[in-house]
């Protein structure tokens, strides 16, 4: 876990003025070992700063295991941050989900989702239907090479439904030390798809957010014009 927790710190201190400071994000390790308690981590926003100087920082944590159950996870608050524990039994991919409880902002209502894939078998692959996020980024292809890198095929659903023409951000670390973004985002194609190389031994977050008129959406506060869906994918490649 030391390395997430200096990757959520590298990101404070390079992005905290960008649109990534207001997202939502779960953090582990891709790589589990069964039966071992592993520690997971979820952060709102600026990780250094204290949760009690923010408001509606109220995170919830679940898990989808290789069954296709859905279990809720407690999590427990820190200075800076959310902690809690899973103890994978059974082998397989599991997701764990994260979000927090829609809010208002101005004539905005804004709801933020978050997500990560770990392993407790072998390096994942696609085979685990998409989680079910109002706003979701669903790895739905991932070749391994021999160098340890990866290409990943991502795909932006919203209620289920694959969104073209859009942009998700990537952020990630380099050699521990250094964090960049991408001079151009990744564009999603006509099946709302992206294709990306992941270099091993490092931490990746993909971020997506989607606005759509308040009208189609269901119980949505008085006076509110328009919905902002916020999504993170979180991969730590070992």
């Amino acid at each position: 876990m030391r390395s997430t927790y200096r990757f959520a710190f590298l990101l404070s201190a390079l992005f905290t003025s960008s649109a990534f400071a207001h997202n939502i994000w779960v953090e582990a390790p891709t790589l589990l070992t069964q039966a071992t308690p592993t520690q997971i981590t979820a952060y709102f926003a600026h990780p250094d700063q204290p949760l009690s100087d923010r408001d509606q920082t109220a995170l919830s944590l679940s898990v989808i295991t290789p069954q296709g159950q859905q279990e809720a996870l407690t999590l427990t608050e820190q200075a800076t941050h959310y902690t809690t524990t899973l103890t994978p039994q059974v082998p397989g991919l599991y997701q764990l989900l994260l979000s927090r409880e829609p809010y208002r902002y101005r004539l905005s209502e804004i709801r933020d989702f978050g997500k990560t894939w770990v392993s407790n078998e072998a390096l994942p692959e696609p085979g685990a239907p998409p989680a079910g996020l109002a706003l979701e980024i669903h790895p739905t292809e991932i070749q391994w090479h021999d160098d340890g890198s990866s290409t990943w095929r991502l795909q932006a659903l919203h209620q289920g439904q694959a969104v073209p023409g859009v942009e998700i951000s990537v952020y990630q670390s380099e050699d521990q030390s250094e964090l960049r973004l991408p001079s151009e985002p990744l564009n999603t194609d006509e099946q709302g798809e992206v294709v990306i190389s992941l270099a091993p031994a490092q931490a990746h977050l993909f971020t997506w957010e989607y606005r759509v008129p308040a009208r189609t959406v269901e119980n949505t506060g008085w006076g509110v014009r328009e919905v902002r869906y916020r999504t993170t994918l979180f991969v730590h490649l070992p």
